[in-house]
């Protein structure tokens, strides 16, 4: 079973960056940039406070999602088990001057030595993996007071899983990702690994913004998408509620050695 739903990632990750179009923004990441940018802004506010870091791309893709950062003093290691990603990350630091490398290797089963990152950053790489093999591997390579930082789909939403069931039909996500969502029990395995961990929680409402989108003028879409977002923060903060939300931003900080 552990080979299988590895080589199923692999190959379904080789094919996905082969393919991929950057710059391709679809409606769905329009609604749902409001979790993307709480995430890269808490990225930029731990990197202040920890000048020259090492930093761990955990499940790296083609790893777009953090060049930004590989333009600072900090180093960026990116890992992932899709060999053609990798083969990509690499062209781009080398067209860009990266301060970054990226390497073939399972996040399951790190060659790193103990307590080598500064930070471990995580864009929805989580669902793609046995969670209770990674979550030790994460605390073993990350310094004593180091910092994870998490951004990923929160998998109790009853009609995102009807989604995540059309996706897997339509070879957009594989089978062993769409039954292995963050669940909040996953949240609290991982959590059992560090001594703090905080969770924010967003989306929900505004799922469905992308139904109407395609009939609204673009002048009444940035309103529209402001206000459902200001309710759903408020509804999110109701703890029984928070099960409905699409993503979850999650922060771990010192790890349990």
């Amino acid at each position: 079973m552990v080979n299988s739903y590895k080589k199923e990632e692999e190959k379904h990750y080789d094919v996905k960056a082969q393919n991929r179009q950057h710059n391709k923004l679809s409606y769905a990441d329009y609604v749902l940039k409001s979790s993307t940018e709480f995430y890269y802004r808490l990225v930029q506010e731990e990197l202040s406070k920890k000048l020259d870091s090492k930093i761990l791309d955990f499940g790296c893709g083609s790893g777009e999602k953090h060049f930004q950062f590989a333009k600072s003093n900090s180093h960026i290691v990116g890992i992932d088990i899709s060999s053609k990603s990798v083969e990509k990350a690499n062209l781009q630091v080398k067209e860009q001057n990266l301060n970054a490398e990226y390497l073939v290797m399972d996040c399951e089963n790190m060659t790193f030595p103990d307590s080598t990152f500064d930070m471990i950053l995580d864009f929805g790489t989580f669902s793609s993996l046995n969670i209770e093999i990674a979550a030790n591997e994460l605390r073993r390579v990350m310094k004593k007071d180091g910092t994870m930082i998490c951004i990923e789909t929160y998998g109790h939403n009853p009609f995102m899983k009807v989604k995540r069931l059309i996706n897997v039909l339509f070879n957009k996500r594989t089978k062993w990702a769409a039954q292995h969502i963050m669940k909040k029990q996953n949240w609290e395995l991982i959590s059992n690994h560090f001594e703090v961990t905080k969770i924010y929680y967003f989306h929900f409402l505004v799922l469905f913004v992308p139904l109407i989108f395609r009939i609204l003028p673009k002048s009444k879409r940035d309103k529209i998408l402001l206000f459902v977002e200001s309710l759903d923060s408020k509804i999110l903060e109701i703890k029984l509620l928070q099960v409905f939300a699409f993503k979850t931003v999650v922060v771990c900080n010192n790890p349990k050695k």
